[in-house]
């Protein structure tokens, strides 16, 4: 579901973290933290 959705939203992107549920465990914050960061970084305001 997740891939699908980022696949017709157009700029997403789709960051996939092996054995991870809705629970962002806190040594894979900075690997959430880098993707969020990076997506801020390549969008434009509207």
């Amino acid at each position: 579901l997740g891939k699908r959705t980022a696949d017709v939203i157009p700029s997403s992107n789709y960051l996939l973290i092996s054995d991870m549920g809705h629970d962002i465990p806190e040594p894979l914050w900075p690997v959430v933290v880098d993707a969020i960061h990076s997506h801020l970084m390549n969008s434009t305001s509207r």
